[in-house]
């Protein structure tokens, strides 16, 4: 079970690192936004899923590259704390293995 205060910080990772999915050029990939933040119980971690509807991947080695910087910098004012979660950013691929499964329902 998780703490109150755990679910508040992985809402505010979820909405820094979301701000920031929203600069992802069109050209690497689509619509990027976070889907899911897990966030270790001793807050020292969070994976944060990125999700697009295409080239998800793209959007998390641009973010990674471009913007962790920012993020982080954002994430020690919104925080107010002694230290920030490392942020793990990853490829969400639920969305595309739904689309393939619903594709292999219809086929049969």
């Amino acid at each position: 079970m998780t703490s109150y205060r755990n679910e508040q910080l992985a809402d505010v990772v979820r909405m820094v690192v979301g701000r920031y999915a929203l600069d992802v050029p069109p050209s690497i990939a689509m619509l990027a936004s976070v889907t899911d933040v897990k966030l270790s119980p001793d807050c020292l971690y969070a994976d944060v899923m990125i999700s697009a509807i295409e080239g998800a991947e793209g959007a998390v080695r641009f973010l990674k590259k471009e913007r962790m910087r920012e993020i982080k910098k954002t994430l020690s004012k919104e925080f107010r704390a002694h230290s920030i979660p490392l942020i793990r950013l990853r490829s969400d691929e639920r969305g595309k293995q739904a689309h393939e499964l619903e594709t292999l329902i219809d086929r049969l």
